[in-house]
């Protein structure tokens, strides 16, 4: 597998009405292109969800909701990828934005 080249960052804290618009708005995801969420001891399920229904994403479940600042560094001090997105659970990506990893240039 090529080196990740972007890291999306997201952090959950009972989003499960939420997170499944905007995991699956990512899809289909380049292969360079890797997605983490980050749960902060959500009540409704979110990691159990995510882990269900998005098998490629890459969850962490806290024991503790640790905030949104120190969960986004959870990934993003262990990264090696040359960019690092934060979007939040409630976004929902458009195609555009993921069409420029497609495009290579000549």
């Amino acid at each position: 597998m090529d080196k990740t080249i972007l890291e999306i960052v997201i952090v959950t804290w009972n989003s499960r009405a939420e997170i499944g618009e905007c995991l699956s708005a990512l899809e289909p995801l380049p292969q360079n292109w890797r997605v983490s969420v980050v749960d902060n001891k959500s009540s409704d399920k979110t990691a159990d969800f995510i882990k269900q229904n998005f098998p490629n994403v890459n969850v962490i479940a806290n024991q503790n909701n640790v905030g949104f600042a120190k969960a986004n560094n959870q990934i993003i001090t262990q990264t090696n990828s040359n960019y690092v997105l934060l979007l939040n659970p409630d976004a929902v990506a458009s195609f555009a934005a993921k069409r420029y990893e497609r495009q290579k240039p000549p």
